[in-house]
């Protein structure tokens, strides 16, 4: 199957192609989102705080306490 990249935008509903292209119904598609640096930055402070908090509950009290070397 070839694959044809198109600009498209999400007008806050719809995904909506900036340029005329005969689409059949029921086409397969694969979207790829092209994210801003904001929105970047967002996500990975996201991902950030998630980990942070994964991690600090790996270090219960009844687990050892490990050295920064123990890690590497």
């Amino acid at each position: 199957m070839p694959l044809i990249a198109l600009k498209a935008h999400f007008d806050g509903e719809h995904i909506r192609l900036d340029e005329a292209f005969d689409l059949p119904a029921g086409a397969d598609l694969i979207v790829t989102l092209a994210v801003s640096d904001e929105r970047d930055t967002e996500f990975r402070r996201a991902w950030s705080a998630l980990g942070k908090r994964s991690l600090s509950r790996l270090d219960g009290d009844e687990e050892p306490s490990y050295s920064i070397e123990d890690c590497r």
